[in-house]
């Protein structure tokens, strides 16, 4: 075996990587032995495998079914690698709802789902080729109907529109790639309307991160309608301030559900969810500002502002119109002339060069 200099350099860089995964796993372990005082309150409660320890992951499965159910296909991003591996190690271990029950047969086929069979998943293990060869399989096949994402790597580039599910599992603090991950399923060549659900757990940090975004959008979009390139001292501060609590914002629970017959078969599918759902909010009803809301008399003042803004507008518009359409029709005349004119001159020397061979002849 022939050694090169790219081969003698690689060597120690081995070596330390494995001398540092040593170092974690020791680390690791010093960590767990330093969190035994968790184990009198886990014991009791926590066993692995089990969909009650998350309300999230309850949710989840119950969409899963309904998508086995109604043969839709469901997209389901996360930002962790690790938040996907939970995922996949609970839908293979747990028994889900795949079809209804048989003629002879009082309960519904459940199963534990297999990776490439029942389910897809892309992440950024993979090469491009193998992930491309997912994302076709996933399009193309009707009996696996649900595709884990990592949503780096999915949310960019891939075309997803046979699935009208999508779950935003957690949350960004840059929504934008949230944006581009729902933009998989909707965009051209969609033709069934799209339902996009974002978990967020209340009173946990990712809360807070949520209510960060949204207000960060929501001051984005006003500063974008005022045409400002700056933020003032008022608008830094503003943004500095405790963001509105989501349950401010929250929608009462509905008894049915006529906008979203599938969230309204999840839920009634499994009563336990009306215990954890503390709220059904509207994506687009986060950027309202509760202090901004107009009263009655400014919305008469608006109303008068924007039919006086308009009428001005139509008006000003009739007048350029008029104006376009008088100086077309005299410039259309003066071109018409010139290009008559200019055309007899060419008919008259065609005529004299004519005369003069026929007088050479």
């Amino acid at each position: 075996m022939i050694t090169t200099e790219e081969d003698t350099s690689i060597a120690p860089s081995v070596s330390n990587t494995m001398f540092n995964m040593l170092e974690e796993a020791e680390r690791f372990k010093d960590t767990r032995e330093n969190m035994e005082w968790a184990n009198p309150v886990l014991e009791k409660s926590y066993y692995m495998n089990m969909i009650d320890n998350s309300p999230k992951m309850l949710c989840l499965i119950r969409m899963i079914e309904q998508c086995f159910l109604n043969f839709e296909k469901l997209l389901v991003f996360s930002q962790y690698q690790e938040t996907l591996d939970a995922i996949e190690r609970i839908i293979t271990n747990v028994n889900i709802t795949t079809g209804l029950p048989l003629e002879d047969e009082s309960q519904p086929l459940k199963r534990k789902l297999k990776r490439n069979v029942d389910f897809f998943r892309l992440d950024d293990t993979m090469s491009v080729s193998l992930g491309q060869s997912v994302v076709d399989s996933f399009n193309s096949s009707s009996d696996a109907p649900v595709l884990l994402i990592s949503t780096k790597v999915g949310a960019l580039g891939i075309d997803l529109s046979s699935s009208q599910k999508i779950v935003l599992f957690d949350v960004c603090w840059d929504n934008t790639w949230d944006n581009h991950a729902v933009f998989r399923s909707f965009r051209y060549g969609q033709t069934k309307p799209v339902s996009i659900y974002r978990f967020v757990m209340d009173n946990t940090i990712e809360s807070k991160i949520f209510q960060r975004v949204s207000a960060r959008t929501s001051m984005f979009k006003s500063l974008k309608e005022e045409k400002k390139n700056f933020v003032d001292k008022e608008d830094f501060s503003e943004y500095c301030q405790p963001a509105h609590n989501m349950s401010a914002l929250a929608s009462p629970i509905p008894t049915t559900f006529q906008c979203d017959t599938f969230l309204g078969k999840v839920m009634s599918s499994e009563p336990r969810l009306r215990k954890y759902v503390q709220a059904i909010n509207e994506y687009e009803s986060l950027y309202i500002e509760l202090l901004d809301e107009l009263t009655s008399q400014d919305q008469t003042a608006s109303k008068q502002k924007y039919d006086q803004d308009f009428s001005d507008f139509t008006s000003s518009e009739a007048r350029k119109s008029s104006n376009y359409s008088t100086s077309s029709y005299e410039e259309s005349n003066q071109s018409g002339s010139t290009s008559t004119e200019s055309y007899v001159d060419d008919y008259d020397d065609t005529d004299e060069e004519e005369e003069d061979f026929n007088d050479e002849e």
